[in-house]
């Protein structure tokens, strides 16, 4: 996997995977966030680490990236927005909380 330091401009221009498969870019400013584009130039933020109570380090969806459309809002996750849940998902980690047990929980 390479490890670049992520901008808007370099998520951006990645170019599309070939046909049937998928590649990753890890940040190097924030550990364990990355970027997976596919085939279609669909890009996803993810979290590589290893969650608590699993043997094995995995990769889990942070969320879509979508290029602000011409009304400039953003429809999905900005590149800042990964960076802050990649930050807030290594601190339940290291406080021994799986950050999917926590989103699925109900919000009171």
């Amino acid at each position: 996997m390479a490890k670049v330091s992520l901008t808007d401009f370099k998520v951006k221009s990645l170019k599309k995977a070939p046909a049937g498969k998928r590649y990753d870019v890890m940040d190097s400013e924030v550990r364990g966030l990355g970027i997976r584009v596919n085939d279609k130039g669909e890009r996803t933020f993810i979290f590589y680490s290893r969650f608590p109570g699993k043997s094995a380090p995995e990769r889990r969806v942070i969320g879509e990236y979508v290029e602000p459309d011409e009304t400039g809002l953003h429809p999905a996750m900005s590149l800042a927005d990964a960076r802050k849940k990649a930050g807030e998902w290594r601190g339940l980690i290291k406080s021994g909380i799986d950050p999917k047990v926590k989103e699925a929980r109900p919000r009171l």
